[in-house]
């Protein structure tokens, strides 16, 4: 099995009296939904979005049940207590965590059938807590890697296609398509502040989004509205208070979504461990925003408007 260091998933609770994170308004596009338009060919799988986060059902091992899609996860992760001494080390927003290397029989997602896929076991029992559910897991990288991905929250339904070679999905152009790069699992896109160019992770995972508070440093005061301090959590299961606000331009290749909320901690374990400039993730708010899809095989972020 290839090792992947990070596991990035992130819950956003109250803090001093304000509501938990929301979702954002739309960007400065004229949003249609997909779902007139989407290919016959693909698999379509109901999706609840509880406190910012995506959960979806499917079934493992023949057990069907609650997972949370979660792209800042390396694999397929199984909620439950650590039973083996041979466990590894990964890293949750700068806290270490241990996991265990384990392998899933058969695995059932939107229609699919998997065999024999890597995985990891994670006590993740406090996100049940947080979401009043049970989970039976994260829906990792390795479920994904050969599909595209198209979110509608418009009618809270994930659409699945599976790319093979020399296929093309018969979907209307896109308004916008953004090249990402993949560093390991996590996709990266390059974005504008003001025209400066920052490198933010997508991760549905995150219940909200992140920039690395190295970023207050240049904004001027006409570039962010301060926001009252929220508190995140981890898979490190440690609550932190953490600085929010909205930033005000933006900027995705041709496409400006305007105010954004984002919330400000140190992300320098990212750059520390992966080698990569990561100056922030996307998190589950910004898909909100707009029709998107994450297209795996071919790299890319596509935006859809009228």
């Amino acid at each position: 099995m290839k090792w992947m260091a990070f596991i990035l998933l992130l819950v956003a609770y109250p803090a001093f009296g304000q509501q938990s994170i929301a979702f954002l308004n739309k960007p400065n596009l004229e949003v249609r939904s997909l779902s007139s338009s989407i290919p016959a060919n693909s698999q379509t799988i109901p999706m609840e979005v509880i406190r910012g986060m995506i959960y979806l059902e499917a079934e493992m091992n023949g057990q069907k049940g609650q997972f949370i899609l979660d792209t800042g996860a390396p694999m397929l992760i199984i909620n439950q207590k650590m039973e083996s001494q041979s466990t590894k080390n990964a890293l949750s927003f700068g806290e270490g965590i241990s996991v265990t290397e384990t392998q899933v029989a058969s695995f059932n997602f939107a229609n699919i059938h998997q065999e024999n896929i890597d995985a990891l076991a994670l006590d993740i029992s406090h996100l049940e807590k947080a979401s009043g559910r049970n989970i039976m897991g994260l829906i990792g990288y390795n479920v994904l890697a050969q599909f595209e991905l198209f979110f509608d929250f418009d009618h809270q339904l994930l659409h699945l296609i599976q790319i093979k070679p020399k296929s093309s999905p018969s979907l209307q152009s896109p308004s916008a398509s953004i090249d990402f790069k993949l560093y390991d699992h996590l996709p990266i896109v390059k974005v504008k502040i003001r025209g400066k160019t920052l490198r933010l992770g997508i991760d549905t995972g995150a219940a909200s989004n992140l920039m690395d508070e190295s970023v207050l440093a240049y904004l001027d005061a006409s570039d962010i509205q301060y926001l009252p301090k929220e508190e995140i959590q981890g898979l490190d299961k440690k609550v932190k208070v953490v600085q929010s606000g909205l930033i005000q331009q933006l900027k995705v290749k041709n496409a400006s979504f305007g105010e954004t909320k984002f919330l400000f901690t140190d992300l320098s374990f990212l750059r520390e461990h992966t080698g990569y400039q990561i100056d922030g993730l996307l998190g589950s708010p910004f898909f909100s925003k707009a029709s998107f899809s994450i297209n795996y095989p071919k790299r890319k972020i596509n935006i859809w408007s009228e």
